[in-house]
């Protein structure tokens, strides 16, 4: 396989998971994780992350959360 390729994983939802893990599996040192930025959820409105960004911090994967620009 070439090792130069970069693969991006762009994705939020908990089911997103089993992609992150095999993506993982197979490009480890060349992979990035890009997500939704983290939002206030819950009864506190605590600040939380997306389930994709907490999984990418256990397997320390650069992960990336752009802001997002609504339309005027």
């Amino acid at each position: 396989m070439n090792q130069n390729k970069k693969v991006a994983l762009l994705a939020s939802p908990m089911f997103a998971i089993p992609s992150l893990e095999l993506a993982h599996k197979h490009f480890r040192d060349n992979l990035v994780v890009i997500t939704k930025p983290d939002k206030a959820s819950g009864r506190g409105q605590k600040i939380q992350e997306t389930p994709i960004k907490q999984k990418a911090r256990d397997l320390s994967i650069t992960c990336f959360c752009p802001q997002t620009q609504q339309a005027l």
